[in-house]
């Protein structure tokens, strides 16, 4: 079974290599922090044959606004931006645009909605912009 390389850090870049396998199904995420504000998310799906449907979640703090298909300005300092071969939704409440500030209580927050259907491998990125960048 192959294992995820390991993580590292330093001054400048920290780097995280995750591996979840379940079912048949297996998930690899990258994530690259270029500090301080920088960020880049790269997953990838693999599985057995035939038609498959994923997702990817970015639950944000504030309503973003669209500046391109892909590009979201959030607050006055960041920006996102998605890139897959799929379709991109950006809601609030509905069926994934929630968040709890505490036990039993459940208010609409803004969620970007990545998600795609068709044979595997899929591929997805984010890239978070924040501070003096942005």
């Amino acid at each position: 079974m192959a294992r995820a390389p390991p993580s590292t850090s330093a001054a400048d870049r920290d780097m995280l290599n995750a591996v979840c396998r379940y079912g048949g199904f297996t998930h690899r995420r990258r994530v690259l922090l270029l500090k301080p504000d920088l960020l880049f998310v790269l997953d990838d799906i693999e599985g057995p044959p035939g038609e498959h449907e994923w997702e990817q979640f970015w639950h944000l703090g504030q309503t973003p606004e669209k500046l391109a298909p892909e590009c979201f300005a959030v607050g006055a300092g960041a920006r996102i931006a998605v890139a897959a071969a799929a379709h991109i939704e950006c809601s609030a409440g509905g069926e994934h645009g929630w968040r709890s500030l505490a036990m039993g209580h459940k208010m609409p927050a803004p969620v970007i909605r990545v998600h795609g259907r068709g044979a595997l491998p899929a591929r997805a990125a984010m890239l978070l912009e924040a501070g003096d960048r942005a």
